[in-house]
């Protein structure tokens, strides 16, 4: 569900006049959740996001979750951290919820 969440992310921004796509704090958590699931933890200073944000813009959103707790930095590596981790799988779940309401 990550992985969906995060194409249609890149589906929306591709989409959308640059600038115009903003949600990436989510999209930086999900990036992560992916990752983990793939072994494969992304270094901080090579984060891409959906809807190209500058750079300075992922740095702040990479230091605010950091400072909430949810991301970890361990040698220029970056992963969510148990709180973070626990954070994304009860935000698909209520993504989840949300659909099946509509069902």
């Amino acid at each position: 569900m990550a992985q969906r969440m995060l194409s249609a992310s890149r589906a929306i921004a591709n989409a959308l006049p640059t600038g115009f796509h903003n949600p990436t704090a989510l999209d930086v958590l999900l990036i992560l959740h992916v990752a983990e699931d793939d072994a494969n933890y992304p270094v901080w200073e090579a984060m891409e996001v959906p809807g190209s944000p500058s750079t300075m813009t992922i740095d702040r959103w990479l230091i605010a979750l950091t400072h909430e707790g949810l991301v970890d930095r361990q040698n220029g590596l970056i992963a969510l951290s148990q709180k973070g981790y626990a954070l994304v799988v009860s935000t698909i779940e209520r993504v989840y919820e949300a659909q099946r309401a509509l069902d």
